[in-house]
């Protein structure tokens, strides 16, 4: 059985009941829409606002499998307004794309991509000529793709931090002034006490110094003149004797360079050969004195060696050198004490007043060396390296024998179980260089910058001034040449260079 139909007017009222209801819901969603409207836009509005209050560049960047595949500027008041400052914002965008820049700026954004976290960073971007921009960036990831890049121009911070790192700097150096300032001051404090201390013995020393010299010439004299006319032992021999021993002494007392233990064992087998040639009995007795008599060969002693008591008469002559050549040794150590005092004297008051004239340094090397003999035959091998054409040098004699006395004497305290002392000297149109080697325990790193500092001595108390290598390197620097060292263990070497003779 079919329900009746509804009535028409029944059916119209329903649809329409339901029209409005639907009316009321969409009014109610548009007015809905509207509120949310108006709250972009005036999010919106803020949102402007705030960038265009920004001095920042703030860029959005997307990037793809081949790159960076966009680059939106966000409008703040860095890209709206354009200024003498905004052409930094161009060199950014170019710097993303330029080949010689593009990887060093595209490295941080896929490290933020990578890590999904902010990170800082700061740029320097390069634009026209030498002008250049400091950048503090932070970029954002905002999904896998794409980051929001801020940046701000942090010149005049890094200016700063210039200005500032000079300042420091400077004041590091004033600092460092300062510092040595203090230590000349305690240096000369030093120097003034050493000045009133050399003043009161300086008298005490110079009255045996003169006594031993006048002396010793008065010894001399003797040896040379009276011992030779009157001496009983004297009387016994000839004229032709007399002669040829006189010239034996003569020739023994000279300064000659010292031999090695290796020469004097050849010079002495050589001399050996020969008077066993000449059937000359006690050879091996007469060859050792010959030597030290400084005797080569055996032509010029003619028939003198031929003699009954030509043993006897190379003793006598060998003990007469030994004599003359101590009063020589006496005599050049006496002088040379007396100007080393007079040195200490001048460098207290800094009134070093220098003698110059041609100078060999061969010769003033060797008159050291002489005066170093009985401590060179303790172990110590003498090797002599003396390049040819040799150049003399415009100097102080008597300076130059300090600043080898002072080398030489470190030398050979440094090698006190023997060793080897190597003298190099090369010469050449505006230099003679000079060099001092030894192959002792050698001198520490640590020690090594402060050796020519005044009082600065690595010896126990009471063995060193430590004004040594100070007044040397003074020495060399009056004489217009320079002074370095170079030092390891076995091979200490001090290398003077002097302005050689034009």
């Amino acid at each position: 059985m079919t329900q009746p139909a509804e009535p028409l007017t029944e059916q119209i009222a329903r649809l329409t009941a339901q029209v409005q209801h639907l009316q009321t819901q969409l009014e109610a969603e548009v007015a809905e829409r509207q509120i949310i409207a108006q709250q972009l836009a005036s999010s919106e509005l803020q949102l402007r606002a705030i960038l265009a209050s920004m001095m920042d560049a703030v860029l959005t960047i997307a990037l793809d499998a081949q790159g960076i595949s966009q680059i939106d500027i966000a409008p703040t008041h860095l890209s709206q307004c354009y200024s003498d400052r905004q052409h930094w914002l161009d060199g950014i965008i170019n710097a993303f794309f330029d080949p010689a820049t593009a990887e060093q700026w595209r490295a941080p954004i896929q490290d933020c991509l990578k890590q999904q976290a902010s990170i800082e960073v700061d740029h320097a971007l390069q634009l026209e000529g030498d002008e250049h921009v400091w950048l503090a960036a932070r970029i954002t990831p905002l999904d896998r793709q794409c980051v929001v890049w801020v940046a701000r121009d942090i010149s005049d911070r890094k200016q700063a931090e210039l200005t500032l790192h000079q300042k420091n700097t400077q004041l590091q150096a004033t600092l460092e002034q300062l510092q040595r300032t203090q230590s000349e001051l305690i240096a000369a404090e030093k120097l003034a006490v050493l000045g009133q201390l050399i003043a009161n013995i300086a008298h005490e020393i110079n009255t045996p110094l003169g006594v031993i010299s006048s002396s010793i010439r008065h010894v001399q004299t003797y040896v040379q003149g009276a011992f030779w006319q009157w001496g009983d032992l004297w009387q016994q021999y000839t004229s032709t004797q007399r002669e040829q021993l006189q010239t034996l002494v003569t020739q023994a007392a000279q300064m000659l360079p010292l031999l090695s233990t290796r020469e004097r064992r050849q010079r002495r087998k050589h001399l050996q050969q020969q008077l066993q040639a000449q059937k000359i009995e006690s050879a091996p007795a007469i060859a050792p004195l010959l030597v030290d008599l400084n005797q080569t060969d055996l032509d010029p002693l003619g028939s003198f060696l031929q003699q009954p008591n030509a043993l006897e008469l190379l003793k006598v002559a060998y003990q007469l050198s030994t004599v003359q050549t101590s009063i020589t040794q006496i005599s050049s150590a006496t002088a040379r004490a007396a100007k080393i005092v007079q040195a200490l004297r001048s460098y207290s008051r800094q009134e070093a007043q220098a003698e110059l004239t041609n100078v060999d340094v061969v010769e003033t090397l060797e008159t050291v060396l002489t005066l170093y003999q009985n401590l060179l035959k303790r172990g110590i091998e003498v090797v002599r390296n003396y390049q040819q054409p040799l150049s003399m040098v415009w100097g102080d004699r008597d300076q130059l024998h300090q600043v080898w006395s002072n080398l030489i004497r470190n030398a050979l305290q440094a090698m006190p179980d023997g060793g080897t002392l190597t003298l190099a000297i090369a010469g050449s149109t505006t230099t003679v260089t000079v060099q001092i080697i030894d192959t002792g325990t050698g001198i520490a790193p640590e020690v090594l910058p402060q050796i020519f500092e005044p009082f600065f001595t690595t010896r126990a108390s009471g063995e060193g001034t430590g004004l040594g290598l100070d007044i040397t390197r003074t020495i060399v620097q009056q004489h217009q040449g320079q002074i370095q060292v170079s030092s390891q263990p076995g091979n200490t070497t001090f290398t003077v260079e002097l302005p050689s003779v034009k």
